[in-house]
């Protein structure tokens, strides 16, 4: 039998005995103004959560041509859970793609914008290391 200690697990385990006892309310409602904040720059940039470049429009303003759907995007925290997204009945079709009942039965490309990105990923780790110290 092969005995020892992994380098690091009981500091990690003692952060994570530190996150269990903070209140999430305290760190939720940055997380989601992180995430929002994200949401609104992939849509200036026109990229899905991992970067990548969404198909393009028959317009130049793929998703943007008018700034509803972008200015949309909202965060609700309901006891420790945090929703973030949109209640726009088109943003489905777009950031899953598909065939759109809506507009004849057009097949729409995915251009997905709510998702979680490394981004994303790095802010979450920072607030939740400030709401640590």
């Amino acid at each position: 039998m092969i005995q020892g200690d992994i380098i690091g697990l009981s500091q990690f385990t003692d952060r994570l005995e530190e996150l269990a006892n903070l209140n999430p309310k305290d760190y939720l409602g940055d997380i989601g103004q992180a995430i929002k904040d994200n949401v609104a720059d992939r849509f200036h940039k026109g990229i899905d959560p991992k970067g990548k470049l969404w198909t393009p429009s028959d317009s130049a303003n793929t998703l943007v041509r008018t700034t509803t759907l972008r200015d949309s995007i909202n965060d609700h925290i309901i006891g420790n859970v945090l929703e973030v997204g949109t209640n726009i009945e088109y943003a489905a079709i777009h950031n899953f793609g598909g065939n759109d009942a809506l507009s004849h039965n057009q097949t729409m490309p995915q251009r997905q914008f709510i998702g979680i990105s490394k981004d994303d990923e790095l802010d979450i780790n920072d607030i939740l290391e400030n709401a640590l110290s």
